[in-house]
C-alpha cells in the first residue's frame, strides 16, 4: 500500500482512500460519478476503466460509471435493512412474527427469500473454491517428484 500510496503522491493509507474515492468518483465521499464509463481515466497508474469493465463482466452488469464497490457501501434499501436485521433477531430464537416490526409482510417474506437465496449461492461458490483449491493442492503433490 505504501508503495501505492508514494505512486499517486500520498503520504498516509487515509490520503490514499481520499485520493480513491476522488478518482473514483465515489457517490458515497460525495462525488458525483462520471458521466460515461468511457469518461473514466485509463492510464498506467489509473486503470479505473478497465478495472470497471472487469468488475462489470464479472457482475454481469453494465459498466460502472464509479468505483464498482460504491454500491456495497452505500446506503441500503429500507426493506433490505429490515430483513437484514429480523434474519438476526431470528438467529437469535425470534419467531419472524416479533422479528418484524409491526408483523411480518409478503414483501418482508419475499426478501427473506431473496436474502436465502444468496446466502445459498455464496456458499455454493465457497464449497466449489475450497474444491478446486483441495483437487490443486493433490495434483501439485501428485506432480512432486517422489
Amino acid at each position: 500500500m505504501r508503495d501505492e500510496a508514494r505512486l499517486l503522491g500520498e503520504s498516509s493509507d487515509d490520503g490514499m482512500a481520499d485520493t480513491l474515492c476522488e478518482g473514483w468518483r465515489c457517490p458515497n465521499a460525495g462525488h458525483t460519478p462520471y458521466a460515461t464509463p468511457d469518461d473514466m481515466p485509463n492510464t498506467p497508474f489509473r486503470p479505473l476503466r478497465r478495472i470497471a469493465e472487469r468488475a462489470a463482466k464479472v457482475v454481469g452488469t453494465p459498466p460502472h460509471r464509479t468505483c464498482p464497490f460504491a454500491a456495497v457501501y452505500g446506503t441500503s434499501h429500507p426493506i433490505v435493512t429490515r430483513a437484514l436485521h429480523a434474519r438476526a433477531l431470528m438467529e437469535d430464537g425470534l419467531t419472524p412474527r416479533d422479528a418484524f416490526p409491526g408483523g411480518v409482510t409478503a414483501a418482508d417474506r419475499h426478501a427473506l427469500i431473496v436474502l436465502r437465496a444468496g446466502t445459498m449461492a455464496r456458499q455454493r461458490s465457497e464449497d466449489a473454491a475450497r474444491e478446486r483449491e483441495r483437487k490443486d493442492r493433490e495434483a501439485a503433490e501428485a506432480a512432486k517428484p517422489r
